[in-house]
């Protein structure tokens, strides 16, 4: 299976053509908006969480409320993990980790 040139990384799902209309928009929108314009490093965080998380992140909603202690570290670790290979490939080839659906996973 090829690893896209990061290491451990399974082949992944790649967003289809309307994803990355939405996303490509969004991230105009960040980069044009005026609360970003003046601090282009945090305008750069938000762009790299947009396709990291695909506009989906709710900050942990989706979280069962009994999970385990054991869960929740298991959990964290994952999206550690997942967050990890985003940046290495981010840093290698950026167009191509704006492909992935990283939320798939």
């Amino acid at each position: 299976m090829p690893t896209l040139g990061v290491p451990f990384m399974p082949a992944m799902k790649t967003r289809d053509e309307n994803q990355m209309h939405y996303l490509r928009e969004m991230e105009r929108t960040i980069r044009a908006s005026e609360f970003w314009r003046g601090k282009p490093k945090g305008a750069e965080v938000a762009v790299r969480r947009l396709y990291l998380t695909g506009a989906g992140d709710c900050g942990g909603s989706s979280w069962p409320f009994d999970a385990t202690q054991e869960e929740v570290d298991a959990r964290i670790a994952a999206e550690r993990e997942l967050e990890q290979k985003f940046k290495a490939l981010w840093k290698r080839d950026p167009e191509l980790a704006r492909s992935i659906d990283w939320g798939a996973y």
